[in-house]
């Protein structure tokens, strides 16, 4: 528990996360008992079974509940979950058959965080007279001096005006 308390952990999601685990082992200990399965399975133990479950619920995901989805539809976000009440009303309306239903799912938005944060925040454009040949010509902001680089290029006629100022 002082794992748990020094990662962070509240109080209360503590004390869920012990009861979930005693919970989750008295019902392995009940499944020993009812002869279900061992307490200790091996890796084999019924894995023909297991990996035929496993296969099923990736293939069939969206059709947990009641009613009996054929296929799944990815639908992009829209203000007030607006474009997806319509589709799913539709779809009640003129459904095929009560065997064949599909399943609408919104997409996720882009998140308030990433629409507020600034990717780079050191941009700005040189002054005007450090004469920066990237910044001169770009509008845009730009990150000219960039750091941890191990090499420099020079244009030879700059450098060369700049050596004739220099005298």
């Amino acid at each position: 528990m002082s794992k748990l308390k020094n990662s962070g952990y509240t109080h209360s999601d503590r004390i869920e996360i012990l009861k979930s685990g005693i919970n989750s082992y008295n019902k392995l200990k009940q499944k020993e008992k009812d002869g279900i399965r061992p307490f200790y399975r091996s890796k084999e133990f019924e894995i023909n079974k297991r990996k035929a479950e496993n296969k099923d619920k990736k293939a069939n995901w969206f059709s947990k509940d009641e009613k009996s989805f054929k296929t799944v539809i990815f639908v992009e976000p829209s203000p007030y979950s607006e474009l997806i009440e319509c589709l799913k009303e539709t779809e009640t309306k003129y459904h095929i058959s009560e065997n064949e239903r599909i399943k609408f799912i919104e997409k996720a938005g882009k998140k308030t965080l990433s629409l507020m944060k600034v990717s780079n925040t050191f941009k700005e454009n040189c002054a005007p007279e450090d004469n920066c040949h990237p910044c001169k010509n770009n509008e845009d902001l730009t990150y000219c001096k960039k750091s941890n680089v191990g090499y420099r290029i020079i244009c030879k006629l700059c450098e060369h005006k700049r050596k004739i100022s220099d005298l």
